[in-house]
């Protein structure tokens, strides 16, 4: 499917490199650079149990489910669901004798929803802070298990919202060509930045190798100086596929030690948001400060990304973007991750709520005991250590030593206005949609649960947060009438839990099954033949 943000298996996207070329510029980067690179070549990996050789050109039944209806909030149980070339093809009351006539999967009354849609994260990131160049092949293998990560969460649809596209599109190239699990991918290429401005680390400081690996992996940035740069980043994007266009409007570094960073002029804005408007592209927005949004309101935005942080939103506002119908996806779970107590003597008294107390519980809790399931257990042990730079050398001389992490304050501030806000925009009917910022430092791919989770602590009904993970993603993304919820017609991708996540939301931690396009992509049990009486292609949970 194609048009204005709509799933794109591939997009537009034309390669000028062959696959031997990607695969030379593969051995280079890994030597040479510091920020992670490799045009993702290989045999597909998994991490779950083995899959049974499922004949799919025949049509594929999925019986005696408990099916989720997430429009409704409700359970349709002991239904059965035929899948045909990746289309769901019906919703019906399960018969005797289904399972002869079709493959077919006995899933015992286990719980069906939507596949998972991830509308904020950035695939070709590692999730690590410390960049070391001598760590540069772990990083290019977390890289490729990312979109395994996202898959084995329940995720089969993402929004990336800004990558080093050589690499993405290698990396979508080897899902398309079943060389490697991963989800369908939605994407914007570069941001469209100002030079200076968010995201204002340049590859130059990580490492001097930086220009080698940037024409290897693609630029993520625009860092425009001037129109004839802007136009030229735009019209780039777009030719590879792009179909929606990503600004970043903060006009304070969320780094610390850093502070004003160069922001769009009002010129700059119209072109970008007439280049939209003839090319039908929507326009997602970057801001975690209330200086941004107010100034993207200004503007015909599609979505918000990330919520205000440093100030309750006013009503004013919130009714401007309900009438122009503004998405947000608040991705929440950034003021949990980086709200570290590392950066204070003591924490602030305005911090210490018993709702920020127990965020940073849950927080300790994942962070330092958690499973991260295929997340690499070296990079999680020098994010770890990163956490130690707030205390040494401290915050305001982090940027001298090369040293970058989100200022904690942002991540406190998220944590006491973010919930307000979200809660206010909730009750006036803005479309309320669910991401990560999987691929900065501790946030990793596969943690929408995480997410979802918090929205349940912060008043959110779980049908409600379920929505925000299916329907109104879809929506999001401009795909509401391809995926997000379980009706004929729409793409097979399938969710199977053992538990109701309408009554409890952890059941989202542990998926049993996960099918993407109507294939099997993920199974944590074995699936077992039923039998020769019921066929050689029946299969039960």
């Amino acid at each position: 499917m194609t048009g204005s943000g709509g799933v794109t298996e591939r997009g537009k996207y034309v390669n000028r490199y062959s696959r031997r070329d990607f695969i030379k510029a593969s051995a280079v980067a890994v030597a040479t650079a510091a920020v992670p690179d490799g045009m993702f070549t290989g045999c597909a990996t998994g991490s779950g149990r083995a899959l049974p050789p499922i004949d799919y050109s025949a049509p594929l039944r999925l019986n005696r489910c408990s099916v989720i209806d997430v429009d409704s909030g409700r359970v349709i149980p002991d239904r059965t669901i035929t899948i045909e070339k990746g289309i769901l093809r019906s919703i019906e009351p399960t018969r005797p004798g289904n399972e002869a006539r079709h493959t077919s999967l006995d899933l015992g009354g286990s719980y069906v929803m939507p596949g998972l849609i991830d509308a904020h994260c950035h695939l070709t990131l590692q999730s690590c802070g410390y960049f070391r160049t001598v760590d540069a092949a772990k990083y290019v293998s977390q890289i490729k298990r990312n979109g395994q990560m996202q898959v084995e969460a329940g995720v089969t649809t993402v929004r990336d919202m800004g990558s080093f596209p050589k690499m993405l599109h290698g990396l979508m190239d080897d899902y398309a060509r079943d060389l490697r699990i991963g989800p369908r991918v939605v994407y914007c290429n570069a941001f469209t930045n100002i030079d200076g401005g968010h995201p204002d680390i340049r590859p130059s400081e990580l490492s001097d190798f930086a220009p080698v690996s940037e024409a290897l992996t693609g630029k993520m940035y625009l860092y425009y100086k001037n129109r004839n740069e802007l136009m030229d980043g735009l019209r780039k994007n777009v030719e590879d596929g792009a179909t929606f266009i990503k600004l970043t409007m903060d006009d304070l570094s969320l780094i610390c030690g850093r502070g004003k960073i160069p922001v769009y002029s009002d010129d700059d804005l119209k072109t970008i948001f007439d280049f939209a408007d003839s090319n039908g592209l929507p326009v997602a927005v970057h801001s975690l400060r209330y200086y941004g949004l107010k100034r993207a309101l200004q503007y015909p935005v599609h979505s918000m990304e990330h919520i205000t942080s440093d100030a309750v939103i006013s009503d004013a506002d919130i009714r401007t973007m309900a009438r122009k119908k503004v998405s947000i996806v608040p991705t929440l779970i950034i003021g949990q991750t980086f709200a570290f107590r590392e950066r204070y003597e003591a924490i602030p008294r305005a911090y210490e709520t018993p709702f920020i107390k127990n965020e940073l519980a849950i927080r300790d809790e994942y962070v330092f005991r958690g499973e991260h399931r295929n997340y690499d257990a070296d990079l999680h042990r020098l994010n770890i250590e990163s956490i130690q730079w707030f205390r040494d050398p401290g915050c305001a001389a982090m940027p001298k030593e090369k040293k970058f992490l989100t200022d904690p304050e942002v991540g406190f501030n998220c944590l006491l206005n973010g919930p307000v806000n979200a809660r206010r925009m909730r009750n006036a009917g803005i479309r309320i949609g669910c991401g990560t910022d999987s691929g900065v430092p501790l946030h990793y791919h596969g943690s929408l649960w995480r997410e979802m989770e918090m929205m349940t602590r912060i008043g959110f009904r779980n049908d409600e947060v379920l929505r925000s993970a299916t329907i109104n993603n879809a929506g999001i993304l401009g795909a509401a009438d391809a995926i997000g919820s379980l009706r004929e017609g729409k793409r097979a991708d399938i969710l199977v839990l053992k538990d109701n996540p309408l009554r409890a939301i952890e059941a989202l931690r542990s998926p049993l099954l996960v099918l993407s396009g109507g294939k099997v992509r993920y199974s944590a049990v074995d699936l077992k033949q039923n039998g020769a009486e019921a066929g050689d292609n029946a299969y039960a949970v």
